[in-house]
């Protein structure tokens, strides 16, 4: 058994888009809740929380967007965009009925580290029953543009963690940012994260299970478009 589903574009605004990801995932609801209680989700500042802290006011050092603290985007006309793409793979018993809340968690948890609002993100989720791996492997769980080349990596570089449950929970993350050029310095968590190291996005969000990177991704974007 497999099935996959999607999260939509701008699943915090307040017009109604991503109405299905908020309904279910309770901590997109929460942090929907905080945006629309007039804070700010801090996706900035360092610490250890499963979810993002609502504030009233930005940290030093970042900029509001889309209500969210964040970090800056640089002077220029998107000679910084980079085209991101992650997919993280959990283990998992129990966690059909808790997809949601599962990729909420981790989706605010990669905005946390990359310091990205979620409206510069997309992602999916895809479950599949771990007893197929030794006959359908994944090779790739990706999200693309139509007409565009794939974002992958390359071959032999995406693999799943062990088997450690009936399911298999993967999440892809597509990114299109101008938030982790040169200009905002050097984030060292995204460095680990394209080596295929989730142990950051494991201590920021105090994970107690197994999280790991099936497969991670990056080029630089010519073109200044959202995801």
């Amino acid at each position: 058994a497999a099935f996959a589903v999607s999260f939509a574009a701008l699943p915090l605004a307040a017009n109604g888009q991503g109405l299905w990801a908020q309904g279910t995932s309770p901590p997109l609801a929460r942090a929907r809740k905080c945006i629309l209680d007039g804070g700010k989700l801090d996706l900035y500042s360092k610490y250890r929380a499963q979810e993002p802290i609502c504030l009233d006011v930005c940290p030093t050092g970042s900029v509001e967007a889309q209500s969210s603290c964040v970090a800056p985007e640089p002077s220029g006309w998107g000679e910084e965009a980079k085209e991101v793409m992650f997919t993280l793979h959990v283990p998992c018993e129990d966690c059909v009925e808790a997809q949601a809340a599962l990729a909420g968690w981790l989706w605010l948890g990669m905005a946390r580290l990359l310091h990205v609002p979620l409206e510069e993100m997309v992602a999916s989720i895809f479950l599949v029953a771990s007893d197929l791996r030794p006959t359908n492997d994944l090779e790739h769980f990706t999200l693309r543009k139509p007409r565009e080349v794939p974002l992958l990596a390359e071959e032999g570089k995406a693999s799943s963690g062990p088997v450690a449950g009936s399911w298999d929970f993967y999440l892809a993350i597509r990114i299109h940012t101008m938030r982790l050029g040169e200009e905002q310095g050097v984030n060292l968590e995204f460095k680990s994260l394209l080596q295929r190291d989730a142990r950051p996005l494991v201590q920021a969000i105090g994970a107690t299970g197994s999280v790991y990177m099936f497969e991670a991704v990056e080029r630089r974007s010519h073109w200044k478009w959202g995801v």
